[in-house]
């Protein structure tokens, strides 16, 4: 195995784990989230098409952030909606 994949079995694990065995709260959905969305922003910016490999690049980062300012507004809402 790779040492980012020990890293991020090593993650998964505490995640899961440690909430069942110590009481803490880890947002298992924050963590499995980033790794789908940090996943995706690397493939793209590593797998860009080499003409205009920048603008693709830009445009991934760009998009990502969209659609998490997004997800976050939609969840604030529900949130303030839910007091």
């Amino acid at each position: 195995l790779s040492p980012i994949t020990r890293v991020i079995g090593l993650n998964l694990v505490i995640t899961f784990v440690m909430p069942a065995i110590s009481g803490l709260r880890i947002s298992w959905t924050g963590h499995v989230g980033g790794l789908i969305v940090g996943t995706l922003l690397a493939a793209a910016l590593a797998y860009a098409p080499k003409s205009n490999r920048t603008l693709w690049q830009v445009l991934a980062i760009v998009g990502a952030l969209a659609v998490l300012a997004v997800l976050v507004m939609v969840r604030v809402s529900a949130i303030m909606g839910a007091g």
